[in-house]
């Protein structure tokens, strides 16, 4: 007997043979999947289970005589379940254990919709004596396997975001440098991309002769400043764009690494720096400290220069293929995996110099529009995580 063929013995058993009611729960069953199949976007739905599916919404379960029967029953059971199925989806976008569990026990609970068929044809005894077996039925994985699980479609998305951003970037780097744009940051701390560069320099103090890792550098703007202000320092750009890695050969004064930057192809424990500047949305926010912690030197620190939502849930731009985390949890996120933080404030900035860009520059503006930041939404926000002295990579 294969998986599905047994799981179709037991959706019978819990309702007792009733084709009725067994052929509606496979209905809905098949219809919540394919709803979760187009939000995850990890596989292509072919045209024919779309319409297959529309068929099975919009006819087959209301003209279900079952369903017509129990509608006002199993109507706000089927609304709950739905609820909880979008919570569990945001509560997947962050890193938070505690919610995670949560997402772990409620992201199916449309268990309970059979739930409640069984007590409509078996009646209440009957519901509680076949409750365990329906619960059993939905917990298939533990809650390591559903991390591990989650983690490979986090990875899965990420690289579709990654693969379209990379092209993205082979078409606008020249874009940037044609308008005077060697820092790809929209929001400045400074009136000039040096006095931008000077007060990241005052956030960080980093030691003389420092080694940089700038992780999504653009043409390594940042880190080229840096070694100009102490010409002893060793910069790396890491950037997964040819075009970028090309710029910075040309330029001099950073080193380009072409990689993925959640896998940086150098040595532990090389970093007394480690910089994200309106980067660390591109990724695994989990994964990059991780990668991060690694290349650090003992005290050696990460600096993070983003935005930090303001809702209590992260936000995830379509159009920028950009995650906004909500503020506190990148603090959270750093703590436990051993950085410790010394600051993690919002700081004043300009973004005078990129909408200016986006409005002359009919590649970017056709791309973006106008450059639209919700208010109330999201702040600018800076952190530094430090590395603690008597930790090796």
């Amino acid at each position: 007997m294969t998986s599905s063929e047994s799981l179709h013995q037991k959706i019978s058993q819990a309702l007792l043979g009733h084709i009725q009611a067994i052929d509606l729960f496979v209905l809905i069953r098949d219809v919540l999947h394919f709803w979760d199949d187009l939000i995850d976007k990890d596989k292509a739905v072919p045209d024919a289970d779309i319409n297959q599916s529309m068929f099975k919404a919009l006819v087959a379960i209301p003209g279900n005589s079952f369903y017509r029967e129990h509608q006002d029953k199993l109507l706000p059971v089927l609304t709950n379940a739905i609820a909880n199925w979008h919570t569990a989806n945001q509560f997947e976008q962050t890193a938070d254990r505690d919610r995670l569990e949560q997402a772990f026990v409620i992201r199916s609970d449309y268990a309970n919709v059979l739930i409640q068929m069984a007590y409509l044809v078996g009646g209440y005894d009957w519901m509680i004596q076949v409750t365990p077996m329906i619960r059993a039925m939905w917990t298939t994985e533990n809650f390591s396997a559903y991390l591990s699980n989650l983690q490979r479609e986090r990875a899965a998305k990420r690289g579709m975001a990654t693969d379209l951003v990379q092209s993205w970037y082979e078409q606008e780097t020249p874009e940037y440098l044609k308008h005077g744009l060697t820092v790809f940051n929209a929001a400045m701390m400074g009136a000039t991309e040096r006095e931008h560069v000077d007060k990241l320099i005052s956030f960080i103090k980093p030691p003389s002769g420092a080694t940089v890792v700038d992780m999504g550098c653009g043409v390594g703007g940042i880190s080229r400043l840096m070694k100009e202000s102490d010409p002893t320092s060793t910069c790396y750009g890491v950037t997964n764009v040819q075009a970028q890695a090309d710029v910075m050969r040309q330029l001099g004064g950073v080193e380009p690494v072409l990689c993925d930057y959640h896998h940086v192809p150098l040595d532990d424990a090389v970093a007394d720096v480690v910089l994200f500047s309106e980067s660390i949305g591109y990724g695994d926010l989990i994964g990059l400290l991780k990668e991060s912690y690694r290349l650090l030197k003992p005290s050696g620190v990460v600096v993070i220069k983003d935005v930090a939502g303001l809702t209590g849930k992260p936000v995830w731009s379509t159009v920028w293929q950009w995650m906004v985390h909500p503020k506190g949890e990148i603090d959270q996120v750093a703590k436990e995996l051993g950085f410790t933080v010394p600051a993690s404030e919002t700081y004043a900035c300009d973004m005078t110099r990129y909408e200016k860009f986006l409005n002359e520059s009919p590649m970017m503006h056709d791309r973006y529009g106008v450059l639209d930041v919700p208010a109330g939404e999201v702040e600018p926000w800076i952190w530094l995580l430090q590395k603690p002295e008597n930790q090796n990579a």
